[in-house]
């Protein structure tokens, strides 16, 4: 969802973005654009919480002296040192359990609880999910239609024979699940190519975002993460969610209260310009 708060901002602000991704998720984007900038940044657990001015995080966030911070669901690496961030400060999340924004939720006599007050803007970004001070949006999801691509190109890359349809298997989790996901997906044959994206493939890059090119697909099957749900809800692409536990990724919550969802999902615009509104 960063990167398409990205491509959102670029469409206000165009050559004046400079924008930089601090991730640890160890995947690299493949996007090419001056604009952008991503870099692996290692949690330091050990430092977080004693010493979180010595943390990479904090050295990186101190040198670009950003004019709008934007934190994503984990807000305690970032807690100590917040109110000597100059930036504007933007704050979103998806669906996580009333929990974890509780005081009592973390060690340290709820010192690194959730505070709205610390930034301008705390945004919801799923469906029918609230927490303290937060704005509910829609989903932030990569379809900007101006970026979305031909059908023909999805099954150019993965090999699809002429004549068949799409049947495609899209995982970025574990190793391992995507063989369990494709023994609950009955799929008959003769009717659909059956083909399997996930972060691990070389071709997962020719196709990146998968946003842009799902228009092609006609039956997706993969478990039930925020992406993969709200953009094959986005395509209205017959679809098999098989839920995968996970921390932080309530699947089984999202298919439970958003199976039926049908937009708007232009939460990354309606968020962009509030952000432009701040200035």
């Amino acid at each position: 969802m960063s990167l398409t708060l990205w491509q959102s901002l670029k469409e206000i602000y165009r050559e004046d973005l400079s924008f930089t991704l601090l991730h640890c998720t160890g995947i690299e984007s493949p996007l090419d654009d001056e604009t952008l900038e991503a870099f692996p940044v290692n949690l330091e657990p050990e430092s977080m919480f004693t010493s979180p001015r010595k943390t990479m995080l904090y050295q990186y966030i101190k040198h670009l002296d950003p004019d709008i911070l934007i934190v994503d669901t984990i807000w305690f690496p970032v807690f100590p040192f917040l109110d000597e961030i100059k930036a504007r400060k933007i704050f979103l999340s998806a669906y996580m359990p009333p929990e974890w924004f509780l005081p009592h939720r973390w060690d340290l006599e709820g010192l690194y609880a959730f505070d709205p007050d610390q930034f301008d803007y705390v945004f919801a970004i799923e469906p029918g999910f609230q927490f303290p001070g937060s704005i509910e949006t829609p989903p932030v999801i990569n379809v900007r239609e101006s970026l979305l691509q031909s059908p023909d190109i999805i099954h150019r890359v993965l090999d699809v024979p002429e004549g068949k349809k799409l049947a495609l298997v899209s995982h970025n989790g574990e190793e391992g699940e995507i063989e369990g996901i494709l023994k609950n997906a009955n799929i008959d044959p003769e009717e659909y190519c059956l083909r399997s994206l996930s972060s691990f493939d070389d071709k997962s890059q020719e196709l990146f975002p998968l946003a842009h090119y799902m228009s092609g697909v006609d039956l997706a099957i993969g478990g039930c993460g925020y992406g993969f749900f709200y953009e094959t809800r986005f395509h209205e692409i017959p679809s098999i969610y098989i839920p995968q536990p996970r921390i932080g990724n309530e699947q089984h919550w999202r298919l439970e209260n958003n199976r039926n969802y049908s937009g708007p999902y232009d939460g990354a615009d309606k968020i962009s310009r509030m952000i432009q509104e701040l200035f």
